[in-house]
């Protein structure tokens, strides 16, 4: 490798000394891999069905875990996409799944269900054309099986299965290897993988010979996967070991059997909780794979998943990176305005060439866009992000229209920044207005609630700039926890400095954990905007030194 990384060194000097610019030939070897996460279980235990297999005296997995719980933990650790395993054989809880995950599409990019109870049997083709017509239902898993034979029925319901496009997991145990192999080679168009490394069980001996045996010949099927999960969770003594010695030998030879191109990474999170955080996971699974090169750890920790669930693939530059703010808890230190460009992981709202921006309502907008520039519609109506934020930075640039002879001052050049669509940061013609007379219901207030800690706003006509760091609240079994906290700029000055908001603002929606879109009002006055950006944020990780 080191011979490699120099004689790259030498085309890139050689590149430059003949004078074309130069190219970054050793970023693609050095870059941080971003992480497609296979299988990541959420569940509520108080679900009609709950989950048997979860102790009510494990005092780490017997509550529930939500998108809440997990979407911080993905954003620290660079998944930009997730595969969602059904975590039991409820049958209605294929629908919950999606359902659960539906406000965050760009991060969960699949569902994988459970129709263990059914396929076979003529409940099947209803539920799993039900389920097809959400294509984030990717496919389901085989965890339980309910008849001794594999009948005509049983591969009938696979055929369906493959021509729609869908994958089959099995949770090797109930369904055997040679079983697997039967079924690859009658249904060859239908995507199979196999769960947790095959099933492997742990104990520290020497792998068992007859199960090594079985794994090799199901491998030999090209549409047989394998799934590198739940390393943790197949350690039959627990907490499991962290060293990656321990796993070495079933990793050489998933590796060996199924290659580069068959392998596919999952955490099994939140079981994985029972050992360690997400951290340790993934870690110890690129102790492994990093020595085999930049280009096996891209296909395992995303381009196979994305290949077999038939997915988009990641962008590595549009996963958003863990942010720490200066003090933890905090939105202090997350703007720095001596860089100007939009980071890397931002989402552009507003550019030269269009707008990412969606009605708020139902109907169509008088929004317009015309040359790099948004306008606000003349009548009530507002437009909102397509995707929910969580903890975010945000860029905007404004221009207000002045109202002469207004009878209400406040409709003078009136828009807003929601914020969640629940806190709003005002928009206002408020150029002039003496101190003693402004309220917090002007420009660069937190609307009702604090006004600008210092007086900037420009002159209507004039372009203004808004960057914001946010910090989401924080609640604790439907409890809020922490208020939401924000800081503001406004044209490069700050006038809002951590401020903790106290409850919704206006108009704006109720208080909750769940993400919500960010909203540029409507208020019926021409307010122009242009470069707008977004960024997702998660300001909860600690610093690697500190506990977690």
């Amino acid at each position: 490798m080191e011979r490699n990384a120099t004689s790259l060194s030498r085309i890139a000097a050689a590149i430059l000394f003949m004078g074309i610019p130069s190219l970054d030939l050793c970023s693609a070897a050095t870059a941080p891999v971003p992480v497609v996460d296979a299988h990541v279980h959420l569940w509520d235990l108080n679900r009609p069905e709950g989950l048997g297999w979860i102790k009510q005296d494990d005092k780490v997995l017997h509550r529930n875990f939500l998108p809440k719980d997990h979407e911080p933990i993905a954003g620290a650790n660079r998944v930009g996409g997730v595969i969602v395993v059904q975590a039991g054989q409820s049958l209605p809880d294929n629908q919950w799944n999606l359902a659960v995950t539906a406000h965050n599409k760009s991060l969960y990019r699949g569902v994988i269900g459970n129709l263990s109870k059914v396929i076979g049997t003529p409940g099947f083709k209803p539920l799993f054309e039900s389920l097809s017509h959400d294509p984030r239902f990717v496919g389901y898993r085989l965890s339980g099986r309910y008849q001794e034979m594999l009948g005509d029925t049983f591969y009938r319901d696979l055929q369906l299965t493959a021509e729609r496009g869908r994958a089959i997991e099995f949770l090797v145990g109930e369904y055997r290897f040679a079983e697997i192999a039967e079924i690859a080679r009658r249904v060859p168009n239908l995507r199979i993988i196999l769960d947790h490394c095959g099933g492997v069980k742990l104990d520290g001996s020497p792998l068992d010979p007859k199960w090594v045996a079985a794994l090799r010949t199901v491998a030999q099927e090209k549409n047989v996967f394998c799934k590198v999960s739940a390393l943790y969770g197949r350690v039959e003594k627990q907490p499991a070991p962290q060293d990656i010695t321990f796993y070495s030998p079933v990793l050489d030879l998933v590796f060996e059997c199924f290659g580069e191109d068959r392998l596919i990474f999952g955490s099994d999170w939140p079981v994985t909780e029972a050992t360690g955080d997400y951290a340790s996971v993934l870690k110890l699974t690129k102790a492994y794979f990093d020595r085999k090169g930049h280009v096996v750890s891209e296909k395992l920790f995303h381009k196979n998943a994305a290949a077999f669930y038939r997915i988009s693939d990641l962008d590595p530059n549009s996963v958003r990176h863990e942010r720490r703010s200066a003090v933890p808890g905090t939105t202090k230190g997350i703007i720095d305005l001596s860089k100007a460009e939009r980071p890397a992981d931002a989402v552009e709202l507003v550019g030269p060439n269009g707008h990412h921006l969606v009605p708020e309502g139902a109907g169509p907008t008088k929004w317009v866009f015309a040359e790099g520039i948004l306008t606000a519609s003349p009548m009530w109506d507002s437009v909102v992000t397509k995707d929910a934020y969580h903890d975010l930075r945000l860029h905007v640039e404004f221009n207000v229209n002045e109202v002469k002879d207004a009878k209400d001052r406040e409709a003078d050049g009136n828009s807003g920044v929601y914020i969640q669509k629940r806190y709003e940061v005002q928009i206002h013609n408020s150029f002039g207005i003496p101190e003693a007379e402004y309220t917090h219901s002007y420009g660069g207030s937190i609307y009702r609630q604090k006004k600008p800690d210092r007086l900037v706003s420009k002159k209507a006509g004039e372009w203004q700039t808004y960057d914001i760091a946010f910090r989401a609240a924080r609640f604790v079994g439907g409890k809020k926890s922490e208020n939401a906290r924000i800081t503001v700029f406004q044209n490069g000055e700050l006038i809002h400095d951590d401020y903790a908001i106290t409850g919704k603002t206006g108009a704006g929606e109720k208080e909750g954990p769940e993400p919500r879109p960010v909203k540029l009002q409507g208020h019926h006055n021409p307010v122009r905007f242009r470069n707008v950006w977004i960024q997702k944020l998660t300001l909860d990780a600690m610093p690697e030194s500190e506990p977690r």
